[in-house]
């Protein structure tokens, strides 16, 4: 079973796990240590996103194993003599099950350097995973969840938010423009055709700003 697991070590009892965690009850401080009511939690992973420390990671699915994968996933693009963008996708597996088909990405123009990786919900990506894609060769990233009513793990979704208007903050302080980083809620009734087009838009938007300027 999928659930979020915590690294004592690491836990500072801060408690924010607690705050935002959809489920009531799921996770809990005790002696300035977070615990996990496994029969509770539901993996959704909003508390990985959200922990200062690192500390929480969702089994079967940690952010080492994620930094992993991105990193080759980046690694297969390829670099044109006319530039194309080489774009990265956080997606809700929720939603690439009930809508938004991964397959229809070859469709769009100029896609070939487009990869993409799931996660259980939008809530679990943690801003680490975002700036460790544009260090090492992402010229633009969408992140795309369900749509404000259909979260499968009840608002996971909409928690994630402010976490993307921060890494904006921080990519432009940082020289990168915010505009290379998306975020999308898409409605499931409609999730085909939105994808495509939140996709044509990254690509177009990062097609014009030209190469991300702090990949390694």
């Amino acid at each position: 079973m999928s659930v979020a697991v915590v690294d004592v070590e690491r836990c500072v009892g801060c408690g924010l796990c607690v705050d935002l965690c959809p489920y009531e009850g799921a996770v809990a401080v005790k002696e300035w240590k977070s615990n996990v009511n496994e029969t509770i939690c539901r993996g959704c992973g909003v508390c990985v996103g959200i922990c200062p420390s690192l500390a929480l990671n969702v089994k079967y699915l940690t952010n080492r194993q994620i930094l992993a994968r991105v990193r080759v996933l980046l690694k297969t693009t390829r670099d044109y003599e006319v530039f194309e963008p080489k774009i990265l996708i956080f997606i809700c597996d929720w939603l690439s099950r009930k809508g938004a088909n991964l397959s229809d990405v070859s469709k769009v123009q100029r896609s070939s350097n487009v990869r993409a990786t799931k996660f259980p919900c939008v809530g679990a990506i943690d801003p680490t995973l975002i700036f460790d894609a544009f260090i090492n060769g992402a010229d633009g990233v969408l992140v795309a969840g369900c749509g404000v009513k259909d979260c499968d793990y009840i608002d996971g979704n909409v928690k994630t938010e402010s976490r993307i208007k921060h890494a904006k903050m921080c990519l432009k302080d940082v020289g990168v423009e915010p505009e290379r980083l998306a975020f999308k809620l898409i409605p499931l009734s409609t999730a085909r055709v939105e994808f495509i087009e939140s996709l044509r838009e990254i690509i177009e938007t990062v097609k014009n700003l030209g190469p991300n300027p702090i990949k390694r």
